[in-house]
């Protein structure tokens, strides 16, 4: 299965070209991206199939079992975790509605994994702290952060007390569609969202427990391993 001439259409010539040379995804998650953007609002929101390629083989390196999504969407990348990960592995897709995971339930029922995944709807900082109370810090493999962009220094702090050492915190949209290079053509809207990219991509800069690799794929990709 191809996905949506819609989709491809609206990709620059370099990243059609990897996706059309490359991709190599399971059926049902270009099926799962081809239905968001055909019948799901605000479709854009979904995460780029070359960061989610990217995602698939960094999750088999970690040998994942244990995984967060902050801001699922229709569950591209929960999709993504929970045909990688094994029998025995869980993702908690946190979202604060289900107004958008609720489009991709039957794609987790036909791929038969709707047992790994696990939806926490609310404030995500509360259900990350929640993690933490209830004694999971440390034992989390992957988590991917895709959500309110003001949120992500908090996200981020709480995300690297529940990784374990080695796991991995991936930060999406880390170039915030351009405006980090160019934050006057920013909007009074995202203002404040680009003084949160910028202070969350300086804290993981100058955080010791973790290393950094800042990739240009997507709308940007931060990548924190942590020590």
């Amino acid at each position: 299965m191809s996905l949506s001439k819609s989709f491809m259409e609206k990709k620059d010539p370099v990243d059609a070209y990897i996706i059309r040379e490359t991709l190599n995804e399971p059926p049902l998650l270009t099926e799962l991206l081809n239905y968001t953007v055909a019948n799901v609002p605000r479709a854009q929101m979904i995460s780029d199939p070359i960061q989610i390629q990217l995602f698939r083989m960094l999750l088999k390196m970690l040998n994942a079992v244990k995984c967060i999504e902050v801001g699922s969407f229709t569950g591209y990348n929960v999709l993504n975790c929970a045909l990688t990960i094994p029998e025995n592995g869980i993702v908690y897709a946190l979202d604060i509605t289900d107004e958008f995971i609720s489009h991709g339930r039957q794609f987790f029922e036909k791929a038969g994994v709707s047992q790994k995944i696990k939806e926490c709807i609310g404030p995500a900082s509360e259900t990350l702290q929640k993690f933490i109370d209830e004694g999971h810090e440390g034992t989390f493999d992957f988590i991917y952060v895709d959500a309110d962009k003001t949120g992500y220094p908090l996200y981020y702090d709480l995300g690297i007390q529940l990784l374990r050492p080695g796991g991995v915190l991936a930060l999406d949209n880390t170039l915030l569609w351009g405006l980090m290079v160019n934050p006057e053509a920013a909007s009074l809207g995202d203002k404040e969202n680009v003084a949160a990219m910028a202070e969350v991509t300086r804290k993981a800069r100058n955080d010791e427990r973790v290393d950094i690799s800042f990739l240009k794929i997507g709308d940007g990709v931060c990548l924190c391993r942590k020590r």
